[in-house]
């Protein structure tokens, strides 16, 4: 089943936030700051990433599953427009928790295109038994991060804490 997910969080402190390309200041994200996002998942559909001249590649780390980063609090035109480092979209995670038995970790979710990157990663939680998540979840991750690079390889990087809002069927 592809599903879509909306989460919504707040920026914290985390790692830091690094403001080198000075998206968060245009944006006015600071800490504490709503942030939400729109993504698509489908764990039985292979992920890939697409480079800037068409090529697709299959993603580090074989047996990945698509994921697709829709729409979110970063996601402006400005950032959209090209690529960073010659990768057009990134749309894959790993599903190794199939694999394993509780307590489940190191899993991810990296979903973008080439200037703005979703990545959620070590997903403690599996899906349920219809491959999804459940709304309240917030996957256990012990990292949620956004990152937006601007033409010249700077980027402006935030991590946050979030809780999926809605899940539904994605379009076909």
């Amino acid at each position: 089943m592809k599903y879509q997910y909306t989460i919504e969080g707040k920026v914290i402190e985390g790692p830091g936030i690094d403001d080198s390309a000075g998206y968060l200041s245009q944006l006015g994200i600071i800490v504490g700051s709503t942030v939400f996002y729109t993504f698509i998942v489908d764990l039985s559909a292979p992920g890939f990433i697409k480079l800037s001249d068409g090529t697709i590649k299959p993603p580090p780390l074989g047996g990945s599953f698509y994921s697709k980063y829709i729409t979110g609090t970063t996601l402006t035109l400005d950032t959209y427009i090209s690529s960073h480092d010659g990768i057009a979209e990134q749309n894959y995670g790993n599903p190794n928790w199939l694999k394993l038995q509780p307590p489940f970790g190191e899993r991810y979710i990296n979903a973008g295109n080439g200037n703005n990157y979703l990545q959620l990663s070590d997903m403690e939680e599996q899906p349920d038994s219809k491959d999804c998540w459940p709304v309240g979840s917030d996957f256990g991750c012990r990292a949620m991060i956004n990152t937006i690079y601007d033409a010249s390889g700077q980027k402006s990087s935030f991590a946050f804490v979030a809780k999926i809002l809605q899940v539904g069927f994605a379009p076909t």
